[in-house]
């Protein structure tokens, strides 16, 4: 009651502790209180009629709520979402993503040729040398492997020297020599 002996409305927001759960709104109303989720946030339902016993985030990336273009990712925060680049990619100017260029920053790990491709990078060996990895670069077919790590082809071992048959073939790193009798 207010000095007049008329009922007055408490703000029950107003008081502390707050009387709502973290990540919720308190709206006042005659006589009473509201707490609702802010926007991002789900409730569950309390013990009494419009106040939430808990307020969760909802994941926008999970439920496809994102506005993010491919080849953007979502990524989730508390109550929102921002668009961002996965591995191999940068944000320019305009918000899109664009592919980093490994090869040219000299990101890359290859021990011999680096060979830039969408969002990522591959890596090729020298002629004379092969990779650990499976095949050859479609790039670059005159290289065996794709691998980061190469080593010394044996061409003698392999067979594909051209040396006479008269002549010994002798491995060399990264090539071979002939030697006649």
């Amino acid at each position: 009651m207010n000095t007049v002996g008329q009922c007055e409305d408490i703000n029950e927001c107003l008081k502390l502790p707050r009387l709502c759960v973290p990540d919720s709104i308190c709206t006042n109303n005659v006589g009473s209180y509201e707490c609702i989720c802010e926007t991002g946030f789900k409730g569950t339902a309390g013990p009494y009629p419009n106040i939430v016993y808990e307020c969760i985030d909802e994941d926008e990336c999970a439920l496809g709520r994102s506005n993010c273009i491919t080849p953007q990712v979502c990524i989730n925060n508390p109550g929102s979402y921002t668009c961002g680049c996965g591995e191999g990619w940068a944000l320019d100017g305009t918000g899109i993503c664009t592919d980093i260029d490994e090869c040219v920053l000299n990101t890359h790990d290859c021990d011999h040729i680096c060979v830039n491709k969408v969002g990522t990078f591959g890596c090729a060996c020298r002629h004379g040398f092969h990779g650990l990895g499976p095949g050859g670069s479609p790039l670059m077919p005159e290289y065996r492997g794709d691998s980061k790590d190469c080593l010394n082809t044996d061409e003698c071992i392999d067979g594909i020297d051209n040396c006479h048959t008269s002549a010994t073939c002798i491995d060399t790193y990264g090539s071979f020599e002939c030697k006649c009798p």
